[in-house]
């Protein structure tokens, strides 16, 4: 696991589109503050997420605290009419086999932070749990596309 996740596992990407990524822009700001974690910090959008069905579902509790005007959920039943949010998801892991969730919104506040242990993922995926979720129930994660996720950003696994 040390040699797995020691490793960087970013694709090359041609030198402008690495320039002005809004990844690049976050890693930038994380080493300008000095708050660089070992292993890595990954930001992305609710939309992002959501369309590469990583993210189920936020609910209306956690959208008034970014000050929308929700019903009962925060995406709608159709991907196409996806309500624009501003929420972002910072991913992050400076000890081994240890991830921080930060939920932001779009002042980059954040709103809540989870500690999930890669066992505890696996758990997930051996009960057969399709979801999980964090932040008191408010946000909800597709089991195998977060582990997926994770494994692809945090550990130098060729698919």
């Amino acid at each position: 696991m040390v040699k797995l996740q020691s490793k960087s596992s970013t694709k090359k990407k041609g030198f402008f589109a690495q320039l002005f990524s809004s990844q690049n822009r976050f890693q930038r700001k994380l080493a300008r503050d000095g708050a660089l974690p070992k292993y890595g910090s990954y930001i992305y959008q609710s939309r992002i997420l959501y369309e590469r069905n990583i993210l189920q579902d936020v609910s209306s509790t956690l959208a008034e605290k970014e000050e929308f005007s929700s019903s009962t959920s925060f995406f709608s039943s159709s991907t196409s009419s996806f309500k624009s949010s501003k929420l972002s998801f910072v991913f992050s892991c400076n000890k081994q086999n240890e991830f921080y969730i930060e939920v932001r919104n779009s002042s980059q506040k954040t709103i809540s932070t989870e500690k999930l242990t890669l066992d505890d993922i696996l758990k997930y995926q051996y009960d057969n749990k399709r979801t999980f979720k964090i932040s008191n129930g408010n946000v909800t994660f597709n089991t195998d596309e977060f582990a997926r996720l994770i494994f692809k950003k945090f550990y130098h696994i060729k698919e």
